[in-house]
């Protein structure tokens, strides 16, 4: 028997000395593991002695009252009550103990590791550059720069490899583990959980994992779970039911709802380009795209009277999809609508382009977002008579390609002049928006100019959304449209009104740019 097994047998037998008992707490201080073992083994202890420790402490009850019935009568039955007595009392204390540890476990040792450059953790308000092996605590906010920061746990195969410009709130280590990804990415291996599911917890949705691979992005305006291995239950915030997320598929939350599991291959491989639909009134091309190394489709509206030779060029709208969208959807819709209103010129004359915007909530959503303000413009600039200046490109999105327009807008403000939303306005505001907005968005030389229009379902969120912009210096107008939701019949026409009444005055000032 080794010196713990020796205090581990004096403490259960309640003989244990004082100088003994320090020696076992310090033993058990000195490790999570120590910690761990000695639990179990108390645990083990208790389950194979629990029927002889029940049977002596009825049978030490039935002997008291034995005693108070009867007369004293032999000096042996009384030296074995008094021996039963401390047993059933140390049993007493052993389950005590043992309780208490079950409902204030100890906190589970977490560990910083990896590519720490640039890494810092913010503890009461103080932020410090991380060392290798840093223990960390509740209430621990770790920031990143680049990837490359590991997370791990002492006694289990459980990591999380932070991803750049991710930002983790450690929320408790005691019982089931739970964490807040405020921003950023991050991929984990966890192995299966004793303490109950870990939590993850983002500004949309929570995600409850026993033991799985998995991944998880906080966008800002949406969050995306991918699970490789296990399953994940995932649930936007305020859903009482929650989606079962498995192996090889993934699930999306946002302001409006969530997307539901859906298969990992299947939104690779959507199309981007759907060149075998023709939509009246307007011309499909294609472009590549470097940046997502794919063919983009784009439909084009000519207005009325085109002139390829036109002085000075058109001005162009933008018109960005909604979820489940591609490039056919938005201009079918509203198509007939802006010829229209440019035939009866309430509506200068311009480009409309509605391009595929690809699937809703990308794993890499920045990356669409270049392709829109970098590369779609400056092929429709190379192809068309454009007038190709910042004054002159105005972008709207409609639901999901309004959160879209909101995000390019305000990250882009030397390419588009105004952005312009329908609905989805992105929850008035979340905290994630508010995050992504305070540390990645550079001050721009131009404050940028958003219009938010809203049918009856959206008007709170428009205009909480336009409250917080205009206090960030962003000038937002907000107005309401005649139309009780996105898919009203009316919505085309009111929406052209209110744009084109904004358009022709940004597009006929005289010192447009």
């Amino acid at each position: 028997m080794n010196r713990q097994d020796e205090l581990f047998a004096a403490y259960l037998d309640g003989t244990i000395t004082a100088a003994d008992e320090r020696e076992l707490a310090a033993w058990m201080a000195g490790s999570a593991e120590h910690a761990r073992a000695f639990v179990e083994a108390c645990l083990r202890e208790q389950q194979l002695t629990a029927a002889v420790r029940a049977s002596a402490r009825r049978r030490s009850v039935e002997i008291v009252h034995q005693r108070a019935a009867e007369p004293p009568q032999s000096s042996r039955r009384s030296k074995a009550f008094r021996r039963l007595l401390p047993l059933a009392a140390a049993a007493a204390v052993v389950a005590g103990w043992m309780g208490w540890q079950v409902w204030n476990p100890p906190p589970v040792a977490a560990y910083l590791s990896g590519r720490l450059g640039g890494v810092t953790v913010e503890r009461a308000g103080e932020k410090l550059p991380a060392n290798e092996h840093q223990p960390l605590s509740e209430g621990d906010l770790i920031q990143t720069r680049t990837g490359g920061a590991i997370v791990s746990f002492a006694g289990e195969d459980t990591r999380f490899d932070l991803g750049a410009d991710a930002r983790v709130r450690v929320r408790s280590l005691r019982g089931r583990k739970e964490f807040q990804l405020l921003s950023g990415t991050v991929s984990a291996e966890v192995a299966p959980q004793r303490r109950g599911a870990m939590l993850w917890l983002t500004d949309d949705a929570r995600a409850e994992i026993v033991g799985t691979k998995f991944t998880l992005a906080a966008a800002g305006w949406f969050t995306r779970l991918d699970v490789t291995e296990g399953a994940v239950r995932f649930a936007r915030h305020g859903d009482s039911k929650p989606t079962l997320v498995k192996a090889e598929q993934f699930a999306a939350a946002d302001a409006q709802g969530t997307t539901g599991a859906r298969s990992i291959d299947e939104f690779e491989t959507a199309p981007w380009s759907v060149p075998g639909r023709r939509t009246p009134g307007f011309e499909h091309v294609t472009f590549r795209s470097n940046r997502l190394d794919r063919e983009i489709g784009v439909n084009v509206m000519l207005p009325p009277g085109y002139d390829r030779d036109r002085h000075g060029g058109y001005p162009v709208l933008y018109l960005l999809h909604g979820m489940n969208g591609d490039e056919h959807s938005e201009a079918a819709r509203l198509g007939a609508a802006l010829r229209s209103a440019m035939e009866d010129r309430r509506l200068p004359p311009c480009l409309v382009v509605a391009p595929n915007s690809g699937p809703a909530f990308p794993r890499e959503p920045m990356f669409a977002n270049v392709m829109v303000a970098r590369e779609l413009t400056r092929f429709v600039d190379s192809r068309y008579p454009t007038r190709a200046q910042r004054g002159m490109r105005v972008l709207c999105g409609l639901g999901y390609g309004a959160q879209q327009a909101v995000i390019l807008s305000l990250f882009h403000t030397d390419v588009f002049a105004l952005g312009c939303a329908v609905d989805d306005t992105l929850r008035g505001g979340s905290p994630g928006f508010r995050r992504l907005g305070i540390h990645h968005r550079p001050r721009p030389r131009i404050q940028p100019q958003l219009l938010l229009l809203h049918t009856d379902d959206h008007g709170d969120d428009a205009r909480a959304l336009a409250d917080y912009l205009n206090e960030t210096g962003v000038e937002t107008d907000v107005t309401a449209l005649a139309a009780r939701h996105l898919d009203d019949e009316a919505l085309p026409t009111v929406f052209v009104e209110a744009l084109a009444t904004r358009l022709q005055l940004l597009w006929n000032r005289p010192n447009a740019r």
